[in-house]
């Protein structure tokens, strides 16, 4: 049996589709499937709910319904988010069984008839964790994280897996607070690095590389979202704290291709940042390279 939960009004949970005038009559209602105790964490397109003190279930945000003979307009449209929220999950599916097992990849338990079974990393992620004990966080421990984020990041990259989305909000934290990178729907490249797989993940205005065409993904604009985490983890803030990543994003964008950076040089690990966002490095082995000179210094 599924069971719903009434959310209008709360944007943690859920809250009105309108993405066109004429779907605005379309709600996102929290449901839980069988077997999920309570939802944990929502994003546009997903749920992750707890199925026991292990696992979790990430799910779509919408639930499925049952098909009609005659398919009302908003009915059509439900359908079509719905799809597109359930083809997601199944290129991420792709995406877990070409990455493998690594103590840094949130770990795949396997298929769900509502979507896919993942570890669950009790101490959420490192967005929220920043957000509620920042203070209290060491710079060894940001130290201990920034590399540990760019070992996910090299790792992925080995396994032709580009993340599209790195962020503070995509790092989880397990009960030893180590690291383990989540949410990959991103695309995967074939051996001569032709797209094999392509998913609807994008960075958002603080973590993206000025770029003539926005869709372009590689290794550098992941090295160069990495960058703002990385900045984020010391700083415990976005860069342009004082700046909207939507409202405004062609500001952001312009001061990042002028080069006119938040001052990383005032950070532990701040060259790194910098070389992040100026495109220096090719490769994510080399910005751990740099980080372990920090760490042996």
């Amino acid at each position: 049996m599924i069971q719903t939960i009434n959310t209008m009004g709360d944007e943690r949970i859920g809250s009105t589709t309108n993405t066109e005038d004429d779907i605005a009559d379309i709600t996102s209602t929290a449901w839980l499937p069988d077997g999920v105790e309570s939802i944990i964490a929502c994003g546009s397109n997903n749920l992750v709910g707890v199925i026991n003190e292990d696992t979790v279930l990430k799910y779509p945000n919408l639930p499925p319904t049952a098909a009609s003979d005659i398919e009302t307009e908003n009915e059509r449209i439900y359908r079509i988010i719905r799809e597109e929220q359930t083809s997601g999950l199944s290129i991420e599916t792709l995406m877990f069984e070409a990455l493998g097992l690594h103590p840094r990849i949130i770990r795949f338990k396997g298929k769900h008839s509502d979507g896919l079974l993942l570890e669950y990393a009790h101490k959420g992620s490192v967005s929220s964790y920043m957000d509620k004990d920042g203070a209290l966080v060491s710079s060894q421990m940001r130290l201990k994280w920034a590399m540990e984020a760019t070992e996910g990041v090299s790792e992925m990259h080995r396994r032709g897996v580009l993340h599209c989305n790195i962020h503070p909000n995509n790092m989880l934290l397990d009960n030893n607070l180590d690291v383990k990178l989540c949410d990959f729907q991103g695309k995967l490249l074939n051996l001569d690095g032709t797209v094999r797989l392509e998913g609807s993940s994008s960075e958002d205005a603080k973590s993206s590389m000025p770029r003539s065409d926005p869709n372009l993904a590689t290794r550098k604009t992941d090295i160069f979202a990495l960058g703002s985490a990385i900045y984020f983890i010391m700083k415990g803030h976005q860069p342009f704290e004082e700046l909207d990543s939507f409202n405004d994003a062609e500001r952001i964008e312009m001061k990042f291709r002028l080069r006119q950076f938040p001052c990383p040089d005032e950070l532990l690990a701040g060259e790194v940042v910098y070389k992040c966002w100026t495109g220096d490095y090719d490769t994510a082995e080399e910005v751990e390279h740099n980080l372990k000179k920090i760490e042996l210094a």
